[in-house]
């Protein structure tokens, strides 16, 4: 009555006579009711090469197609004709039918979440501070510090700088009173495996990267050894909760990307290389 519809199986006719297939999965049907038991449609759908053999002689014509609606929920939508030189090619191409009109659409690889947002904004508010952060619409090439970047497919790394090298940074936060041992450790791996993905992306290029962590004291002496095997693969460990780390990191980022603003300000140290701040390393 409503008007709704879902495609939930096919129907088709061979030299074997009726055959149907439906979809494994029908939960989906409760997208538009919650009274429609997924059990009985199935058996709905299995049910209907039975009924039009036994009410109606001949080949499946539209004239038949109204025994469906009469004695179940469904209806056909719609229909069409292929030639098959043999039953191998009759399957695939049915195959590919039900993966476009019935199978659900397989969702998005969705980026693994792997630590706590407050860390993350904490470290983007001081680079922003910084004037180092990169805008929305700019690219890796903006030579500023990027936010969320995607290395590939479900991999996204924290923050990504291009200079001379590329400055890879994730950041781990287990300073929770309910952050948890293996939670950390996990989260740790994440990273470890996120530095990987830059290294195969940016294979041409010297990748760094950097592992920035703010745990409790308890949580600190547990995932110390996860933390130094971090170290002992190339990233630099980074203590936010240590203000010579966390000042020493902020100096660093701020005289390797560029500005946003090309206002005079007071370094803490100095370099003399001739090259721009993008040619260092």
């Amino acid at each position: 009555m409503r008007g709704e519809a879902l495609n939930v199986g096919l129907l088709f006719e061979s030299e074997s006579g009726l055959q149907v297939r439906c979809s494994p999965n029908l939960e989906k049907i409760k997208a538009i009711s919650g009274a429609i038991s997924a059990a009985d449609l199935r058996n709905d759908i299995l049910e209907i090469p039975a009924i039009i053999q036994k009410f109606y002689s001949g080949d499946l014509t539209e004239n038949s197609w109204s025994l469906i609606s009469d004695f179940t929920p469904l209806r056909i939508s719609g229909h069409g004709t292929f030639d098959a030189p043999d039953r191998r090619f009759a399957e695939n191409q049915i195959d590919q039918l039900f993966k476009t009109y019935v199978e659900p659409e397989p969702a998005g690889v969705k980026a693994v979440r792997k630590r706590s947002a407050r860390l993350r904004a904490s470290v983007k508010r001081a680079l922003r501070d910084e004037k180092i952060l990169a805008g929305k619409s700019e690219g890796i090439d903006s030579h500023r510090i990027l936010t969320d970047h995607k290395l590939s497919e479900g991999v996204v790394v924290d923050f990504l700088l291009k200079n001379g090298a590329i400055h890879v940074c994730e950041a781990i936060d287990a300073s929770d009173a309910d952050s948890s041992f293996m939670k950390s450790v996990k989260d740790i791996a994440m990273s470890a495996l996120t530095f990987e993905h830059a290294r195969m992306r940016f294979e041409k290029e010297d990748v760094k990267p950097r592992l920035i962590f703010s745990s409790s004291q308890s949580v600190e002496k547990a995932i110390m050894p996860s933390l130094k095997a971090a170290e002992h693969q190339g990233a630099q460990l980074v203590n936010w909760a240590s203000d010579d780390d966390r000042r020493s990191f902020l100096v660093e980022m701020a005289k390797l990307a560029e500005p946003l603003q090309n206002t005079p300000r007071q370094e803490t140290l100095f370099h003399s290389s001739a090259l721009p701040s993008s040619k260092l390393n």
